[in-house]
């Protein structure tokens, strides 16, 4: 006997035995949906945040039609099988793209340390260009405060008189310069090309521009 009839592929024949096709697939279509919402507001709540990326997509799709060809349709566990199996091949992926990423990332740390360290030992007045949220992110996760960076040179009149969160450097507003530093360290890193432009003249004068993201291709 079975547990969830299915209609499918014979609908005919299971209407033929006195099975309500109708009623069954409203009551798989209502399961599903209860599924999928009861598993996004886990996924929310796990990583704290749920945005269209991380619930569509290409990939999602891919993904969930190939859990469903691996484990097999038309079958009762398959589908929770190739679930299984493309999620575990997934994480394995991501896993490792996510070591080789740290590396990157603490490589890029060190290589900034020692720059920013270089420079302040040769007295050279440091300032940081921006006070961007990616930014603020890379002076707290390389530890880049007030040893290094006097202050945070901003345009936006909204951020003047501030302090960064975490490094407490303080916001500067660019026209209360008293006079420019020896090197600016660029937080608005995408933004080079037209940062590079606008700060020509001061290039001209010996002030340096570091892009702690990319600073080989300056």
């Amino acid at each position: 006997m079975r547990i969830w009839p299915r209609p499918a592929p014979a609908e005919r024949a299971a209407e033929a035995a006195g099975i309500d096709t109708f009623r069954v697939k409203l009551a798989a279509l209502a399961a599903s949906a209860f599924a999928t919402a009861l598993g996004g507001t886990v996924y929310a709540q796990y990583y704290s945040f749920i945005g269209p990326e991380t619930v569509a997509g290409v990939p999602l799709s891919i993904r969930i039609a190939a859990a469903a060809a691996i484990g097999g349709m038309g079958t009762r566990f398959g589908p929770a099988v190739g679930a299984f199996l493309v999620t575990a091949f997934a994480s394995g992926v991501v896993t490792s793209n996510g070591r080789d990423f740290a590396v990157r990332i603490e490589r890029m740390r060190d290589e900034n340390l020692d720059f920013l360290g270089r420079a302040k030992a040769a007295g050279k007045r440091i300032y940081g260009l921006g006070a961007p949220v990616k930014g603020n992110t890379l002076l707290n996760y390389f530890g880049v405060g007030t040893q290094y960076l006097d202050c945070l040179v901003e345009r936006n009149p909204l951020r003047g008189g501030l302090v960064s969160p975490g490094m407490h450097i303080p916001v500067v507003l660019e026209a209360e310069l008293p006079a420019p530093p020896d090197l600016y360290y660029v937080l608005a890193w995408n933004f080079k090309d037209e940062i590079l432009a606008r700060y020509a003249a001061l290039q001209a004068q010996g002030v340096e521009f570091y892009f702690p993201v990319n600073p080989k291709d300056v």
